[in-house]
């Protein structure tokens, strides 16, 4: 997964002899530990088997529990491992790593995808959600995981059985795999498949000897004696302060005794282990010795921890927005690195210099600044630095470890902008993923200018598309928040007002009017999003349509909706199929109707289209295609009976509206600002006003409206720049896809902004099918890949990006010639 953020850590300095001999790992110790923990779970498991056999059934409960409890310490055990810095020997590593994941129903290579990026943006949205605070813990809980948790085991055979078929569940699992190369995701879904395969053949050989104690042991011992794991891991980070550069801060170390540290593999020393990613966890506890002069109190032993822990989750229950900040010895002094800011000269160099990053911490070499404090001056070639050059951050060997090279600007840490202190302040209408966006960018970028948010609606931070795959992952509206409005206002040093409506802007006197009183501004973003198209319809309860563009629309939505209700579905574009796909998952009976001939026939040729149908129905989606809603009178079983063009009557118990979405323009319209379809941009993102900027699903630019999560992501570090005087225009020129959550049969569609224009040239059989778009001249436009085909995206996606860069110096002489016609 590739971010455009970058967080410069803040870490105790430590010698570098020091770091290169604690980073160094040792066959021997490695044994001890892995080979030990490996030989306890076989103990424990042999004794529950001998138990079965030769004892009463009640002495086989305590003989699980404590069988449970080894297995579940695995967890910890693919946590250290994932890092392959246990064992010297690699395959080592991968060995005992696949072993304990076999016994806990982990994916070992979707694990370590999750977390690099955990390391690399610990508790950083959207970069890291492996772990999202705030975190909850109660007694209740404790007490079922540790003797009888199949939930968390369900949901990892679940998870596995979706990988398996090439169709990750979730929003972050889904972002990994997308964000991975195709060798990678056939990784990721063949060890899913094996893991089944091998659970099965013991399912298997407990059937036929007779041994039903076998499956228990091997297949389900995850499912029991999991309390100590949870007391021991969750204090990891439970109850500290996310977005912040400091682990001091963001993760916890508290002290166990020798056996206890033993099966937690000593990632109680969780501060370190951040820090320096790289030093085996045999040699954490001397890491703890060199650096603790500088770190916060650690509890000691599991009661303290858990009482420091009690404390905050009480102060959690009434202030929501709660985080714990220890207390710590010294503060950082940090210097933050600054981009390149050289002249002519430097621009030569840049042009050919590289930068590399380390995928073990994501330390950044870049070959125009060099590493002076290391020996290596600006302009120093990776190939010139010696092999046993170790990375001053985790201690790996050049030799030893790959860095892989990546684009400069993916790397580049963002500069900090100085501006003169503002009057007023930069004032962000809307809380939805744009405008939080823009208020992550400018705090990035400047820590010190005033930003003010304004949203009618609660301000909670949460990811949109999320709505449409909630009810098939069993979450509530809820479970969907990421961040109170009150969390984001203190994570962005901005003041966040909610349930707030902007009724008239006043451009010349650059002052926002919401009831009561006025809102100065020195510039303006409107991130407006886009409003649902209503249906007209006829009937007396034709004002009963729902519809959901927002987390207040879905929490009403989901409180309507009973156990197996019938949901009629208007539109068969992306929200209706996503949701289509969701309710049926759910265990809900959706039923689709389209005045067109197959799902998503705006964007995909009719052959994939009907692929689609065919995929959903067999999941329950019912269709009704060439038929669109005249209107919804009382029902007889149900609440609603709706009347089609065709006089075909459907009963429902719901009726939801996705016909589509239109740009929010009503304010900017009535301030005098130019609009069109949406509020009109230039690639600075400035409207016609003065200082009034546009971004995400209200805005267009070039004549088309640019919706959807990618535009926005892509846009919003040039807007903050831009706001804060440095200009940087958006190139919308590049395609971007598309991802429709329909996990039954996954889609991807990549088009221009003008949509499908040229000829469709279709591979491939039943639902597994690619769909490339070509122009008169056979170049590729754009594509559609359905099923496994999504595969292929990063292929495609790359072919059209490398035919657009070729193409960019025909476009401009083009353009050229004609301004001098």
């Amino acid at each position: 997964m590739e971010s455009n953020q970058r967080i410069d850590w803040y870490r105790v300095k430590v010698a570098p002899d020091l770091l290169r001999e604690l980073s160094a790992p040792n066959d021997l110790q490695g044994f001890l530990q892995a080979g030990g923990h490996v030989a306890l779970a076989f103990a424990t498991g042999l004794m529950a088997v001998l138990v079965y056999l030769n004892l009463s059934p009640w002495w086989l409960i305590p003989a699980l529990l404590l069988h449970g409890t080894v297995v579940s310490t695995f967890g910890a055990a693919s946590h250290e491992l994932s890092h392959e810095r246990v064992f010297r020997t690699g395959w080592l590593n991968r060995l005992f790593l696949n072993v304990v994941c076999f016994l806990t129903w982990d994916n070992p290579r979707l694990y370590m995808l999750s977390h690099n990026q955990h390391h690399k943006f610990t508790l950083h949205q959207p970069d890291d959600l492996e772990v999202v605070l705030p975190q909850k813990a109660t007694l209740l809980k404790l007490i079922l995981v540790n003797f009888l948790d199949l939930r968390v085991l369900g949901k990892r055979i679940v998870d596995n059985v979706g990988l398996a078929l090439g169709r990750p569940r979730g929003t972050w699992y889904t972002q990994l795999i997308a964000g991975a190369d195709a060798v990678t995701r056939r990784r990721v879904f063949n060890w899913s498949r094996l893991a089944l395969l091998g659970h099965a053949a013991v399912l298997v050989v407990g059937a036929l000897s007779g041994l039903w104690i076998l499956p228990v042991v091997v297949a389900l011992g995850r499912a029991y004696g999991g309390g100590l794991i949870m007391l021991m891991g969750l204090p990891q980070h439970i109850g500290l302060v996310d977005e912040v550069n400091d682990f001091r801060l963001s993760c916890r170390t508290y002290y166990l005794n020798p056996f206890l540290r033993f099966l937690y593999w000593r990632m109680n020393y969780h501060i370190e282990h951040h820090m320096y990613p790289a030093v085996p966890c045999y040699h954490l506890p001397r890491l703890h010795e060199a650096i603790k002069h500088e770190l916060p109190h650690c509890p000691n032993g599991l009661i303290e921890t858990w009482v420091q822990i009690a404390d905050i989750l009480i102060k959690q229950k009434y202030d929501p927005s709660y985080q714990f900040r220890a207390r710590l010895p010294g503060e950082p002094e940090t210097a933050p690195v600054q981009a390149t800011q050289g002249g002519a000269s430097d621009a030569g160099l840049a042009e050919v210099a590289r930068v590399w990053e380390c995928q073990l911490c994501g330390f950044i070499y870049d070959e125009h600044e060099g590493l002076p404090e290391e020996g290596f001056p600006p302009g120093t070639r990776w190939e010139d630095i010696p092999e046993d050059w170790v990375c001053p951050v985790c201690g790996v060997r050049k030799s030893q470890f790959k860095m892989v090279e990546i684009r400069r600007e993916a790397a580049a840490a963002k500069p900090r902008i100085e501006i003169d202190s503002l009057a007023d302040p930069i004032v962000i209408v809307g809380s939805g993923l744009a405008g939080y966006a823009v208020a992550r960018e400018l705090r990035a970028l400047n820590s010190d200018a005033p930003i003010q948010i304004v949203t009618r609606d609660g301000g909670e931070s949460y990811y949109k598309p999320s709505l449409s795959e909630a009810i098939a992952q069993r979450k509530n509206p809820d479970d969907l928040v990421q961040s109170s409005s009150e969390a984001m206002s203190r994570r962005l040093r901005a003041d966040v007002l909610t349930r707030t409506t902007v009724s008239a802007i006043d451009v010349a006197a650059r002052r926002l009017r919401i009831p009561g009183r006025e809102i100065p501004y020195s510039k303006l973003v409107l991130a407006l999003g886009a409003e649902p198209i209503r249906p007209r319809l006829a009937g007396p309860l034709a004002g009963e349509v729902l519809c959901i563009n927002q987390l207040d629309d879905y929490r009403r939505f989901r409180e309507r909706l009973a156990p197996q209700a019938r949901v009629v579905i208007l539109g068969a574009g992306l929200v209706g199929c996503e949701f289509a796909n969701d309710l049926a998952l759910g265990g809900y009976a959706p039923c689709v109707l389209d005045l067109a001939d197959a799902p998503l026939a705006r964007f995909l040729p009719p052959q994939l289209g009907q692929a689609l149908k065919t995929a959903l129905e067999s999941i329950g989606v019912q269709w009704h295609f060439g038929e669109g809603l005249v209107s919804i009178e009382p029902g007889g079983d149900r609440p609603f009976r709706c009347t089609t063009h065709g006089n075909n009557t459907l009963e429902a118990d719901l009726v939801l509206s996705a016909i589509g979405l239109r740009p929010n323009t009503e304010l900017a319209r009535a301030a005098g600002l130019a609009v069109n379809q949406g509020i009109q941009v230039d690639s600075l993102l400035r409207t016609s006003a003065e200082d009034v900027y546009a971004i995400g699903d209200c805005m267009e630019f070039d004549g088309a409206v640019r919706p959807f999560v990618l535009p926005i992501q892509h846009a919003a570090p040039s807007l903050a720049r831009t706001l804060l005087g440095a200009p940087s225009p958006v190139d919308f020129s590049r395609v971007m896809p598309i991802v429709v959550k329909t996990s039954r049969c996954p889609v991807v569609i990549a088009l221009p902004p003008g949509g499908a224009e040229g000829a469709w040239e279709i591979d491939g059989s039943d639902e597994d099918l690619e769909a490339l778009l070509r122009d008169g001249a056979g170049r590729l436009r754009g594509f559609a890949l359905l099923g496994r085909a999504v595969d292929k995206t990063d292929e495609y996606q790359a072919l059209l990006d490398r035919q657009a860069s070729a193409l960019a110096p025909l476009a401009e002489a083009a353009a050229a010639g004609s301004g001098r016609g």
